[in-house]
């Protein structure tokens, strides 16, 4: 798809199994109400920090710009595989990215994501049904549930991700970010899988909670592995933030230092506690912030997706 028209999707639409999509810096599309783009072959979107890609409602009138649900997602099935995602903004639905179903017999889908922000949406900004993903350089926030809700295992890597949650559109009961080895189809039929592992470096992880993460690990359903290098997490003591094997040099419960929460703008102020602390050699692996800016120029790599820069 070439950036020479906006495009506009009636009634969903499919990457067929085989198939590869390649879109290219510029695009923006459009779904109506209801429609969602489901993915059984190849998913490339090519975004630059100039010309980013944009997913969203078709409704342009400005009361419309923030308001979750206006469309449904980018639905990945399993058997989906070498998807990318650069440099995208993915707004307005009801789950931004959602990869992986029930009862396949194809293996969980796969996807990098980078540089891509994803909010307003009614359940999450990103789901996951034992699928493998990496993630960098993102900013996921302002859902009515979750911003990550990566269940029934998988293999999970964030690095230098901002999760902010402020929804107030509803009353959010859940944690932002939900880690479990297992899924409970409506107390029907339960599915179980490793969580072969869930990093996160260098991240912010907060909200409008008192707890902001959870982990539900159902004994004997599979593998639970996590772990939270140099974190900012608002999590209470039912989070084991002490224990080494899972959490290294959290920061417990500071306010990130967002220049506007109310205005869904999560860079750092000047003053913000987040800036130089993260770890240089995780810095190293994305030496660029959100922008394009250096993360090794000062006295060290801020926390989350963007680096500040007086």
């Amino acid at each position: 798809w070439e950036n020479d028209k906006p495009y506009l999707v009636y009634n969903s639409m499919l990457v067929d199994t085989n198939q590869i999509l390649s879109i290219e810096p510029g695009v923006v599309v459009y779904f109506h109400r209801g429609s969602t783009c489901y993915i059984s072959g190849t998913l490339n979107v090519n975004g630059t920090i100039d010309q980013p890609v944009r997913f969203t409602g078709d409704r342009l009138e400005d009361l419309y710009e923030d308001i979750p649900g206006q469309w449904g997602g980018l639905y990945f099935l399993n058997g989906s595989s070498g998807n990318r995602i650069r440099h995208a903004r993915i707004t307005n639905g009801t789950t931004g990215i959602h990869l992986g179903n029930l009862y396949a017999t194809d293996p969980p889908p796969d996807l990098i994501l980078e540089n891509t922000i994803i909010q307003h949406m009614t359940f999450a900004a990103l789901s996951s049904i034992a699928a493998d993903v990496e993630v960098r350089n993102c900013v996921l926030a302002d859902c009515g549930d979750f911003t990550s809700y990566l269940t029934t295992g998988g293999s999970y890597t964030f690095t230098h991700c901002t999760f902010a949650n402020y929804w107030n559109w509803s009353a959010r009961i859940t944690p932002t970010i939900l880690l479990t080895n297992y899924y409970n189809l409506n107390d029907t039929a339960l599915f179980t899988g490793d969580l072969v592992k869930a990093d996160f470096g260098n991240c912010i992880i907060h909200g409008n909670r008192e707890l902001e993460i959870g982990l539900d690990n159902m004994s004997g359903a599979g593998d639970f592995n996590y772990f939270f290098d140099h974190c900012l997490i608002k999590a209470d003591t039912s989070i084991p933030t002490d224990d080494p094997a899972h959490f290294n040099n959290p920061f417990l419960n500071s306010d990130p230092g967002f220049i506007s929460i109310y205005d869904f703008d999560f860079e750092l102020d000047t003053l913000a506690f987040s800036k130089d602390r993260g770890l240089e050699s995780i810095g190293a692996l994305l030496p660029l912030d959100f922008f394009g800016r250096s993360r090794l120029a000062d006295d060290g790599p801020d926390l989350g997706a963007y680096e500040r820069i007086e």
